[in-house]
């Protein structure tokens, strides 16, 4: 990496510096056709969703935009859980031809004037029709760049599929690896789309309803204000009229509802009818059928939200694995409790199989719910309270080195490893919550899905009410009432249990 006169920075491979400027334009010179996008990561390299990426068919997202001159990239503005964005060049398919490739890329970042501020020239003779040039990261609350110069054969496509965006190729052109992607969204998002349409339509229909209630109150109050008319035909006249413009306002809007909530079931049908293992219902084909699906799934089902009071929709609430928080099942050491925790297990091994399963299990209730489901992991079993610490002990070298990992540059994600915490936090010490809490935290670096288990903490227990507020609290016995983060209307939620009789 060296300085030139004017400021400008000239990259190798690997090399990283602070970034120059709040504001940088991404710029890619080259003799054939290309397009230009941005893919917006976590600490692994992973896209949350098909919205971190902008491109031709999504020309922005917050913090980064595409423009006729290349793609602007102002980092404060990214999403805040966000770690780092990815610079790529592909050839066009439409411009380059079949069986194009790259091959010589030069890359640079640009300030708002235009000004060369980063240059990076990469060489490609490997058959590349798809290139990583840039990586903006993000390093203690500051931003620094890193030149990559990673390629990829399979086009923005193939590039795309390996940072966790599901991808199909355009039908048009089959095998041609540098197809244009149709991006889909991955089976958590098109379910939460849906809860999110149920959340809003729910909330219209309330809204309407009150609305009608308080009108009603309002005519009735105004038509017999006067003590002569609170009597007679004209107050009756008064009630019967303002009673049915009530009536056919709550009609309406109930027609509505109704009608939304018809095709909020149909998309729900037709989204369950394609779901694999980790997210869909048990009564599904995928479970009960004679060929094990072995599809892998961006998250796992946890329970379903129902509103009786509003009409028939069961919609699946679900997590992404890995978890990207704690998930604290709330409830007494009883059958009804590890009967969910390990429906969470069964399903993140559907989800992910291969995934490490560890287990903390004082009592012994959840080894005997779970016997016969879990297959071998290769994971660890704590039984005693001695071996509590040994086990905590044995993951902190993983994860500072994790952590430090995700500092200097964001590696290949690592498996997925589930930590259930059984009978939680009965029998562990002070020192034990620490280091949970930083598995809480950080463990998204070893690919760590935390499972507490147990009973709402003690209001005086300060330490395990800090290790609550960074978990997702879910009841795991009987029904609870759930506000959704749209617009706080009420749900019934009721977790997710493995039936009997399910094929083992």
């Amino acid at each position: 990496m060296t300085d030139d006169t004017g400021g400008t920075i000239r990259y190798t491979a690997g090399r990283n510096a602070p970034l120059p400027a709040a504001t940088v334009t991404f710029t890619v010179s080259c003799d054939i056709a290309l397009d230009l996008s941005v893919l917006i990561t976590d600490a692994q390299l992973q896209a949350q969703s098909p919205a971190d990426v902008v491109f031709y068919n999504r020309p922005v997202t917050p913090g980064v935009r595409l423009t006729t001159g290349g793609i602007d990239i102002t980092p404060a503005a990214i999403r805040p859980d966000a770690a780092a964005a990815l610079c790529l060049a592909s050839l066009d398919p439409e411009g380059a031809g079949i069986g194009t490739t790259f091959g010589r890329l030069d890359t640079a970042l640009r300030g708002p004037d235009g000004t060369e501020l980063a240059v990076f020239s990469i060489d490609c003779r490997s058959g590349e029709s798809a290139m990583i040039c840039w990586e903006l990261y993000r390093r203690d609350d500051r931003w620094k760049v890193r030149a990559v110069g990673q390629g990829y054969t399979a086009g923005l496509a193939g590039a795309l599929v390996e940072h966790g965006v599901p991808v199909e190729a355009t039908p048009a052109t089959g095998s041609d690896p540098t197809a244009t992607p149709t991006i889909e969204l991955p089976d958590p998002e098109r379910l939460e789309l849906i809860l999110e349409d149920a959340a809003r339509s729910s909330y219209s229909y309330l809204t309407s309803v009150d609305f009608a209630a308080t009108r009603l109150d309002e005519e009735l109050s105004a038509a017999l204000a006067d003590p002569a008319d609170r009597i007679g035909p004209r107050a009756v006249a008064a009630r019967e009229s303002a009673q049915l413009r009530h009536d056919e306002l709550v009609s309406q809007a109930r027609r509505r509802y109704d009608q939304d909530c018809a095709q909020l079931g149909a998309e729900l049908r037709e989204v369950e009818r394609t779901l694999p293992r980790g997210l869909a219902d048990w009564s599904a084909p995928t479970w009960t059928g004679p060929v094990p699906d072995r599809r892998p799934a961006a998250g796992i089902r946890i329970g379903v939200l129902t509103a009786p009071e509003r009409g028939s929709l069961r919609i699946p609430l679900c997590l992404r694995v890995p978890m990207t928080q704690g998930l604290w099942l709330l409830g007494p050491d009883v059958t009804d409790t590890t009967e969910v925790a390990s429906a969470v297990i069964v399903r993140t091994l559907a989800a992910r199989p291969g995934s490490i399963v560890d287990l903390v299990d004082l009592s012994g209730s959840l080894r005997t719910t779970i016997e016969g489901r879990l297959p071998q992991t290769g994971g660890i079993t704590v039984t005693e309270t001695n071996g509590i610490t040994d086990y905590l002990e044995s993951l902190a070298p993983m994860l500072e080195l994790a952590i430090m990992d995700r500092a200097d540059r964001p590696t290949v994600a690592p498996p997925v490893r589930l930590l259930v915490l059984n009978h939680f936090p009965y029998g562990y010490q002070p020192a034990h919550l620490t280091s949970i809490a930083a598995l809480v935290r950080h463990g998204g670096t070893l690919g760590l899905s935390l499972v507490l288990v147990g009973a709402e903490p003690e209001p005086d227990d300060t330490a395990a009410q800090a290790l609550a507020d960074r978990c997702r609290m879910i009841p795991a016995t009987g029904d609870t009432r759930w506000h959704d983060p749209w617009t706080s209307t009420t749900w019934t939620f009721t977790a997710d249990r493995i039936p009997a009789g399910l094929p083992r």
